[in-house]
């Protein structure tokens, strides 16, 4: 995994015409997987998916944990913040086969779209059902369980070695995530939704 990295952009937003202002598809098709290109992939889905056409320029904050391994979670909280508006939430980038209406099965990334408070209730229910049976878990290591879904996402966390994973299945998608990742991911997620909050108790007390 890449080490923690805060990015800044200014991200100008040209107006689309009707076709284009379709809602994204949640997969890209025909990408080979590359680290560098998901993050690339992740900031075009995250402009498409969250930035409407009124908004002339938002400042994008992504703060992201990007897989090496085409089998694995890649993670990016973002912050969004515009004129009058701001936003935080996580994206979770999945690499696989995919299937399109007109295509087929193609391999490609696929991206699950967690806003705010969908974020927080599912990252702290990872962390919250780790702690509640991590004695079970450590009792028989790979032969023990936990499954649990969160919306449209299985989700089965077992013990490695000495190390804590979870599986996540979607949208057809198998991936794994190491509950390191998932921690850090959490931290960071905490510090943007923080910032959120504090500059949206400015806001209203101004108001």
């Amino acid at each position: 995994m890449k080490t923690l990295l805060i990015i800044l952009l200014l991200v100008p937003i040209i107006s689309y015409s009707q076709t284009q202002n379709i809602s994204p598809k949640r997969y890209m098709l025909k990408s080979p997987f590359n680290k560098d290109y998901t993050l690339s992939k992740a900031k075009t889905f995250i402009t498409n998916s969250l930035i409407n056409d009124s908004i002339t320029i938002a400042e994008v904050v992504l703060d992201p944990y990007i897989s090496i391994k085409s089998n694995e979670i890649s993670s990016i909280c973002y912050s969004l913040k515009g004129k009058g508006w701001d936003d935080v939430g996580l994206l979770l980038g999945f690499y696989g086969e995919f299937w399109d209406d007109f295509e087929g099965s193609c391999k490609g990334y696929g991206f699950k779209l967690l806003k705010r408070n969908q974020a927080t209730n599912f990252l702290k229910k990872i962390i919250d059902v780790k702690t509640s049976y991590e004695n079970y878990l450590n009792k028989i290591t790979y032969s023990n369980n936990v499954v649990f879904f969160y919306d449209d996402v299985k989700t089965i966390m077992y013990k490695e070695g000495n190390i804590f994973k979870v599986q996540i299945l979607w949208n057809g998608v198998s991936a794994i995530w190491s509950m390191e990742e998932i921690e850090r991911t959490y931290e960071g997620y905490k510090r943007l939704l923080k910032k959120s909050e504090i500059t949206r108790f400015l806001k209203n007390t101004k108001s």
